[in-house]
């Protein structure tokens, strides 16, 4: 629901959707720099949504806010964004070396 509203352009769910997505990005930098070794790069793949999952839970159980799916897809392409992020500042810093 929230997405096909930013489709059409509803400003307050085109901010919230890009807050939900940049309050990821900085955590997907910083884990992908700790855990991008060997087998813990499955933590990689899996914490992104069990954080976000687990906020939306917390969210329904505590009456705060409001549990969307949509966040939990914007908070791991987020995730993702500082993933991503690392490995192409990895890159270019190797590059000047």
């Amino acid at each position: 629901y929230e997405i096909a509203q930013c489709l059409v352009g509803s400003e307050m769910c085109i901010r919230d959707s890009l807050g939900n997505i940049a309050i990821f990005v900085p955590l997907g930098f910083l884990l992908c720099h700790r855990l991008n070794r060997g087998v813990l790069r499955i933590f990689l793949v899996l914490l992104p949504f069990v954080i976000s999952t687990a906020i939306e839970i917390s969210q329904y159980y505590f009456g705060m806010g409001h549990p969307d799916i949509d966040d939990v897809i914007l908070n791991v392409i987020g995730f993702y964004i500082g993933v991503l992020l690392k490995i192409l500042f990895d890159k270019v810093f190797a590059l000047k070396r």
